[in-house]
């Protein structure tokens, strides 16, 4: 059971967890007021006390243990406030793993604003560990991390390494680089590095936003992972940059995006004003759209809009991308208008859109917009496009390689292309695996050099399946250069230009459709498989140097050296190997162990050798170890051991690296021996006068044997002889032939001798007696005889084959006996056995028992019950049957009879139950039935009371008589009780009697009662009370009253007298409990008369007194005009005021404020006496609008708009003189000339931004004026 801690232990726990909360956070520093050990509860709290200037110089924060960060942990940069460090490093304890988490909705759990100089490391102990974690919980608006810069001051080497990042939501970022101030807004921030973290569950993964200025630069993400899947995926872009000016995104897992939000989910975008920027090395996978909309996700986007943009993507792996909506899919999709891009060294793979309206997927798609875009593409592998197929050359249509849709200046340069997937359309679509579309206009546009385009396609009819298609508006005058490429189609479709009618099939053809092509080739390539595009090395000899060099790339997708003078087409330099002929074979071998001998092999262009061994699991290479040597030449040499015996080897053989393998002929090396033993086939049984076979074999043994039977007694052996009873003694197999009972248990070996003689095993001969058989002369062996209970005896006799004499059993001596001259006797019901037995002699065998089963059946008599009955509710009468026939002799019935349950009114079965004669009878059994009759049940009426002039109690009623546990909820409906009198009738008894009722279980007897009407009582709780108000006001006079019983009607009226005597007349409104007054009512007095039936009853009398009114006078000093800014009101009559509106008051609580309004208003004035009552009056205030008005700001920053504080707008003013007081009272300004005012400095000098006093006189036509007040000085 729970149990309640003891104090002791709760304090404990109590201390303990205090401490630890004391203890998440350790801030270590080289300087400050207290440079530490201090621990702290939050990052927060740390961050604070860093921010506050206690901790300064260099500085450690040690997450010991799990923070809950109430509100983001900021940390600002050293040199804002007092905040002074170089260095603030954060990780958590060594063995800890801590998590930093928050709620924070609208804003991150970690902001870095501004500070510089920070590292963020995950790791506990140094390595590439990930043991800390920084999550929002929050799922509105939540961020993770914010690194931000203030205002334009760069934030400057801040790494995040080593952690896990969890969002709360994928509606925000999870992480951002930008401005400080605002999330998502431009930033100025360089030196950044994200290192080997994990990312999760976010709208974009990393987002950097930077300003566009310079040195914006050095940004590294390097090693992350945002891949993971499930509630904490990412949902649309991995990493975002924009306006970034120098980053490199290298090493990243990327993938598993949420599937089904409607939008382009992209692993990494290089956004507007991004330049030098390297994307390398990164997995990109799992990016799947699961809706029908006009969305697909893309790989890596680039979309600069910048000239010189200087981006480089290199060595990404790109794969499993798909979508089932109208968008394209895309491995890589560069648009907008840029230029200076070059895409080299990546592999894109299993690209693919199943929407069935034919919509696209492509591995590389380029839409610059530009026609000096200088975008390259070379040594790309690019594999596995599908989509559902459609007959149209755009880039939203079908399975496509490389795609160029608009703009110009492209060089695609050994790429290789294979679109090995099938589409589901079966018709004319028209995937190519190069396509250039109708929106590219420009000539002389593209350099297509040294590509191998392979359309393995085998879905789709006879116009479908391009190796490359060419809509540009300038036809073959697209291309600059277009030569060295190797075209396959598995259709012969080589090339399109738009219609069936342009399709080429040859390479001549497609010479006059495209152009140039004087050295491409039509070759299918060899590739090393499906999901490898290497050249197979083996074939492809027709494609081999059959490129042009081009300067600028002098290596393949693998880094390997292209051959200088011929290189090869596409992405993978290859040197294709020489043709293996096998002049001579390897042959078996035979001989004795411990002898060497040699396995060779001669070959043609072989330059590797390996033998290889197959000792029965298959060939493995052998290496030169004991008994093995040479095993890498063309001739290997073996120390024969025992064991090699049946061992077959081989020879591998290479014309070089990476070229197929070889194989010789297998050789089989037998090694003779002894056998390690001979067995014998087995001990042999026969009959007297039988033969018997004995064979010898060898285990283990190899060379040619010898062999010489022998046969033993007692363990002495002796070489057989030979016929008629013998033959065979010196062969493998010896034969007996008429062997007689005097060989029962003879003993046969074999002695078997090569290199050494080896004894079999030891075979035994029996020689058996001859059998004999057994049958019954009247019943079947194995049969059935069936009986009858109490029937006569019958014959079981069986006779022996040769007269011997036969014995009986019977296997149930309770069922059936036999005995000794197979007479059997029926004893009982049920079965047994009877079984005859013959035991043999000298000559014969035992006769194999014969037995036939009896089976005695129940005798059947017939069992009848008798008919009874009872009243419900009374037990059972005793259960009688009788029988028929008698049972046989002294047998009796035991058990009982029963009857279906249940106790209600009507006839139950009698059931047979329990009663039974015993296994020696069928009992048919004939039911009778219980019949159970209604019992009496008794309904007594109870007496009710009740007052004069109010409706019936509820008439009641009890029972007498219920059977069992029964009451009233079983009788439907029950019965009804009722009376004469009515709500009006006279005190007095009347009868109540009870009728109706019913229920299949009882009858009723009735038993009436009587209701006795009593009088009303009535007392008066609460007592109306004087009243005094004003004459404007109300008065309520109310009382209360309890009557007996409390459910009486009572009627309330209330009146006046002026006297309080007589003369009381009925007021028309007051016909409740509580009467108000109206306004300036009479003073005089008030009661309530309450009436009940027969009786009336009056309230004492309560005075009301009335209060007049107070008189109220507001009055004014003057109106507002230039010589009046202000105006004083009064008021007179009360004793305190409240004026209305308060606007432009100095106090509307008293009864003479001032009144500076700048607007004509009316005030109203309330006014309150010592009785409490209230008066008003109301006084205008009139505003003329004055031109002396004076500016409350100025921005004295030259731009010719505000830069000087004064009034020279001012007309007619004489006497003028204008001061400037700066904030510790002193004047820095000092004119008497209107045309003149203050330009924010001091004797040349400028004067900070802040607040200032000014104070202005002067004479206007309508008098003195005098204005003072403050005014903001903003730079």
């Amino acid at each position: 059971m729970p149990r309640t801690p003891s104090p002791i232990l709760t304090l404990i726990v109590l201390l303990f967890v205090s401490v630890s909360l004391k203890a998440q956070v350790l801030v270590t520093a080289t300087a400050g007021t207290i440079p530490g050990p201090t621990t702290y509860t939050t990052l927060k709290g740390a961050f604070d006390a860093v921010n506050a200037g206690t901790h300064q110089g260099n500085i450690s924060i040690q997450i010991q243990g799990n923070t809950t960060e109430t509100a983001t942990a900021a940390l600002n940069a050293s040199g804002s406030g007092a905040a002074s460090y170089s260095f603030v490093g954060i990780r958590p304890a060594s063995g800890a793993s801590p998590v930093i988490s928050g709620n924070i909705s609208s804003g991150p759990v970690i902001k870095l604003n501004g500070s510089s100089y920070v590292t963020i490391d995950g790791s506990n102990n140094g390595s590439n560990s990930r043991d800390l974690t920084i999550t929002n919980t929050s799922g509105i608006s939540s961020n993770v991390l914010v690194i931000g810069s203030v205002s334009t001051t760069p934030i400057n080497y801040v790494t995040v390494k080593n952690a896990l990042i969890i969002n709360g939501t994928n509606t925000s970022t999870a992480v951002v680089v930008g401005d400080g101030s605002m999330v998502g807004s431009p930033g100025y921030f360089s030196n950044i590095s994200f290192l080997n973290n994990d990312i999760r569950k976010a709208y974009i993964g990393i987002y950097f936003l930077a300003a566009v200025v310079g040195g914006n630069s050095n940004i590294l993400v390097e090693d992350n992972d945002l891949d993971a899947s499930g509630a904490d995926a990412i949902r649309m872009v991995g990493i975002y940059a924009q306006t970034v000016n120098g980053i490199i995104i290298r090493n990243n897992n990327i993938g598993n995006f949420e599937t089904s939000s409607t939008e382009f989910d992209r692993g990494i975008w290089l956004a507007s004003g991004t330049i030098n920027a390297t994307a390398s090395g990164n997995q990109i996978y799992g990016l799947n759209y699961s809706g029908t909309a006009a969305n697909a996700p893309f790989g890596i986007s680039i979309s600069t809009t910048v000239a010189n943009s200087n981006i480089l993507l290199e060595g990404n792996n790109i794969h499993d991308l798909s979508s089932n909506g109208t968008g394209t899919t895309m491995g890589v999709y560069a648009f907008s208008a840029m230029s200076d891009v070059t895409i080299r060294k990546n592999k894109i793979s299993n690209i693919s859109n199943s929407n069935t309206g034919g919509y696209g997927a492509a591995g590389i798609v380029l839409v610059p917009n530009i026609n000096t875009a200088a975008i390259k593409v070379q040594n790309n592998f690019i594999w596995d496009i599908k989509a559902y197929g459609f007959n149209g050359y755009t880039s939203a249509d079908n399975a496509n390689g490389i795609v160029i849709d608009g703009g110009g200046g492209f060089d695609i340069d050994h790429n290789t292309v294979s679109l090995n997937a099938n589409p589901t359309l079966t018709g004319s679509h028209r995937s190519s695996c190069f396509l250039i579309t109708a929106n590219v206009t420009a000539a002389g546009t593209v350099n297509l050099r040294n590509n191998i385009f392979s359309n393995t396609q085998t879905v789709g009819n006879a116009s479908s399946r391009l190796a490359i298609s060419n809509l540009a508006t300038s036809g073959a005058g697209v291309f600059s250069a277009i030569d060295n490429n190797v075209y396959f189609s598995s259709s012969t479709n080589l090339s399109s230009t738009g219609t069936n009618a342009s399709i080429t099939n040859t390479i001549a053809q497609l010479q006059t459709s495209l152009g140039g092509n004087a050295n491409s080739l039509n070759v299918q390539p060899d590739f090393v498989s499906f999901t490898d595009l290497h050249l197979d090395k083996g074939s492809n000899t027709q494609i081999n140097g059959k490129g042009s060099p081009i300067g600028s790339i002098t290596t393949d997708i693998d880094g390997e050296v292209r051959d200088a003078a011929t290189p090869d087409p596409g992405a993978d330099e290859f040197t294709p190997c020489l043709p293996i002929t096998i002049n001579t074979q390897p042959v078996p071998k035979t001989i004795c162990p411990g002898n060497i001998i040699n396995f060779s092999v001669a070959a043609t262009n072989a330059t590797t050798w390996k033998w290889q061994l197959d000792d029965g699991s298959g060939f493995t290479d052998l290496t030169n170890v004991v008994p093995y040597n040479n095993v890498n030449t063309s001739t290997m040499t073996v120390n024969v051991p025992a064991m090699a015996n049946g061992f077959t080897y081989r020879c591998a053989i290479t014309s070089g690296p990476g070229c197929p393998v070889v194989y010789s002929d297998p050789a089989v090396l037998t090694v003779p021996s002894a056998p390690a033993s001979v067995s014998v086939s087995g001990d042999i049984t026969i009959s007297h006068g039988g033969n018997a076979t004995f064979t010898a074999t060898p285990n283990g043994g190899i060379g040619p044997f010898t062999y010489q039977w022998q046969e033993g007694y007692g363990g002495v052996f002796a070489d057989v002889g030979g016929a008629p009873l013998y033959s065979g003694g010196l062969t493998p197999t010896l034969t007996i032939t008429g062997a007689t009972t005097a060989m029962n248990g003879a003993q046969y070996r074999c002695v078997v001798r090569s290199c050494g003689t080896v004894r079999s095993d030891i075979a035994t001969l029996t020689v058996n007696k001859l059998p004999q058989t057994l049958s019954f002369t009247s019943q079947t062996s194995g049969g059935i005889k069936n009986v009858t209970y109490g029937d006569a005896g019958f014959s079981g006799v069986a006779t022996a084959s040769f007269g011997l004499t036969v014995t009986y059993v019977s296997g149930n001596i309770a069922v059936a006996s036999v005995d000794a001259v197979g007479v059997v006797t029926v004893v009982g019901a049920g079965t047994t056995t009877i079984t005859a037995s013959q035991g043999g002699d000298a000559i014969y065998l035992p006769a194999p028992d014969i037995s036939f089963t009896v089976v005695v059946n129940p005798k059947n008599i017939t069992v009848s019950a008798a008919a009874k009955s009872k009243i419900y509710g009374d037990s059972d009468p005793s259960l009688t049957y009788t029988a028929n026939p008698a049972l046989i002799g002294s047998d009796v019935f035991t058990g009982s009879m029963d009857r279906d349950p249940g106790e209600n009114v009507g006839n139950y079965q009698v059931l047979q139950n329990t009663l039974t004669a015993g296994p020696n009878y069928n009992i048919a059994f004939n039911s009778n039935v219980l019949h159970i009759t209604p019992r009496t049940l008794v309904v007594t009426a109870d007496d009710k009371t009740r007052q004069y002039g109010f409706a019936n109690p509820p008439l009641t009623f009890s029972y007498s008589g219920f059977a069992f546990t029964d009451n009233a909820s079983v009788l439907s409906p029950a019965p009804v009780a009722s009376t004469s009198a009515v709500t009006t009738s006279w005190p007095g008894d009347y009868p109540i009697t009870i009728a109706g009722g019913s229920s299949g279980n009882y009858t009723f007897s009735y038993v009436p009662g009587k209701l006795t009407i009593e009088a009303i009582l009535l007392n008066v709780t609460k007592q109306p009370a004087n009243s005094r108000i004003c004459a404007d006001a109300r008065a309520t006079f109310s009382t209360a009253i309890t009557v007996t019983p409390s459910i009486a009607p009572v009627d309330y009226q209330w009146q006046y007298s002026a006297d309080g005597f007589i003369n009381w007349t009925d007021l028309p409104q007051g016909k409740s409990a509580s009467y108000v007054t109206k306004n300036n009512s009479a003073t005089g007095f008030y009661r309530c008369k309450l009436s009940v039936p027969g009786t009336d009853f009056f309230t004492q009398a309560a005075e009301l007194t009335l209060y007049p009114l107070p008189t109220i006078v507001a009055v004014k000093s003057n109106d507002i005009d230039c010589a009046f800014s202000s105006a004083k009101l009064a008021a007179t009559g009360g004793v305190s005021y409240q004026w209305s509106p308060a606007y432009a008051l100095t106090n509307p609580a008293i009864p003479n404020p001032v009144a500076s309004p700048d607007r004509t208003t009316t005030y109203l004035v309330t006014g309150t006496d010592g009785n409490g009552c209230t008066g008003t009056d109301r006084i205008t205030v009139t505003y003329t609008p004055s031109e002396y008005n004076v500016p409350n700001a100025f921005t004295p920053n030259n731009d010719g708009k505000n830069d000087v504080f004064g009034v020279r707008h001012w007309q007619k003013i004489s006497d003028f003189s204008l001061s400037i007081f700066n904030r510790y009272g002193a004047r820095i300004f000092y004119s008497t000339d209107l045309s003149k005012g203050w330009d924010g400095t001091v004797n040349g000098i400028a004067q900070g931004t802040g607040s200032y006093v000014y104070y202005i006189k002067g004479v206007a036509p309508c008098g003195v004026i005098e204005r003072k007040g403050s005014l903001m000085l903003i730079r």
